[in-house]
């Protein structure tokens, strides 16, 4: 029986592992090669560029498809040439561009949001006013205005009988419409609905000025009407709402036994002295008067239209403004304030004022009306 010869017994076994090499080398340069021709096919889709022609971007090398956040307006050329691995470099205004309209339309959003604010804010202080007609429903046409009991400058007593209606603020008025209209605020006592305080006299009209502008540019008040001050006549009429007596509750501000600055019973409807410690309020934070008027009583002293007399004799009869031939007259404060004990905030209560007074304790509430009539006195 004859025997075949093993393979390994007729090659020698250095020999096969050489060739068992050789194999290995030839498998391992081919996936090489298939690498770097991967490499290559990736480079020429993800867009690589040499840093210097990134310009700002210099550290970023590849950008990938997956990873590139388009505009939604982007068009369709520019659209195909990023997907294409075109990167704007120092050349190209294209980022630049887009950067620009971007930053654009986020201010025109910002725009559009402060302007609706704005807007709110007018119509809110429309709907805040009261329509007030002598002569129908609760509202009596004539009314008796100062006081016998009072302070001479609060005599003689006359009746004011009013010929037409108005409206009047609810509130006084708060600073965040105060700022809106003025562009600054300059309280002391900051709070968005706190009352706007810090400003003269002129000031006040010229914010009332700007407010009927506004109004009328939007269209919530009509072309003939107006927003201004009150006239004395009119604040102490929307005052007392129908009362006769020194409050528009009652005639006594303390219970019997109260001394010095308490008045207990002045505290639900008034900021003054005896309750104003601590507190920093909004407007309409108490009661209102039987007219839904809040802090008619107290928190602020408000200006008006008149200028001041020191009595009410000759003072007209048909609520208009009592003017006066003398040049930058002294004026009048109405109400009284969180400053004052509670017998300055009596409903015929007259504070006489330079025009240029400032004071954390004087502000202002509108009325909107046609023009108002003006008696003028030589003194």
């Amino acid at each position: 029986m004859t025997h075949q010869k093993s393979f390994t017994s007729i090659v020698p076994r250095q020999l096969c592992l050489s060739v068992v090499l050789m194999l290995l080398l030839s498998v391992s340069s081919h996936v090489v090669i298939a690498q770097q021709q991967q490499q290559r096919k990736l480079k020429k889709t993800s867009g690589v560029v040499a840093s210097s022609d990134l310009g700002e971007f210099g550290d970023v090398q590849i950008f990938e498809r997956s990873k590139v956040i388009l505009p939604p307006n982007l068009s369709g050329t520019m659209l195909d040439r990023v997907h294409q691995g075109f990167v704007p470099g120092k050349k190209s205004t294209w980022m630049q561009d887009r950067l620009a309209e971007i930053e654009q339309a986020q201010k025109e959003k910002e725009k559009q949001a402060e302007e609706a604010a704005h807007i709110r804010l007018l119509k809110q202080f429309v709907d805040e006013l009261v329509l007030i007609t002598p002569g129908k429903g609760k509202f009596p046409k004539s009314f008796k205005m100062g006081s016998e009991k009072g302070e001479p400058s609060e005599k003689p007593v006359h009746d004011v009988t009013f010929t037409e209606g108005f409206w009047i603020s609810k509130y006084e008025v708060p600073q965040n419409l105060y700022e809106a209209i003025m562009g600054r605020n300059p309280s002391r006592w900051k709070g968005p609905r706190n009352s706007a305080e810090m400003f003269d006299w002129k000031t006040a009209n010229m914010f009332c000025d700007q407010l009927t502008l506004q109004l009328r540019k939007h269209r919530l008040i009509r072309k003939d009407q107006l927003i201004r001050l009150p006239t004395e006549a009119e604040w102490e009429y929307c005052c007392r709402a129908g009362t006769d007596t020194a409050y528009s509750f009652g005639d006594q501000a303390q219970k019997p036994g109260e001394m010095g600055k308490e008045a207990s019973l002045l505290d639900p409807y008034a900021w003054h002295t005896g309750n104003a410690a601590g507190n920093d309020p909004p407007v309409g934070a108490l009661k209102p008067n039987p007219w839904g008027l809040y802090d008619m009583h107290g928190y602020l002293w408000e200006f008006v239209a008149d200028p001041w007399h020191d009595d009410y004799q000759d003072a007209p009869t048909d609520g208009s403004v009592w003017d006066t031939m003398q040049e930058n007259p002294h004026r009048i404060a109405r109400g009284g304030a969180w400053t004052d004990r509670y017998d300055r905030l009596r409903s015929a209560y007259r504070a006489k004022i330079t025009p240029e007074t400032i004071s954390p304790a004087l502000g202002l509430r509108c009325v909107k009306a046609r023009n108002a009539k003006v008696k003028k006195l030589e003194n």
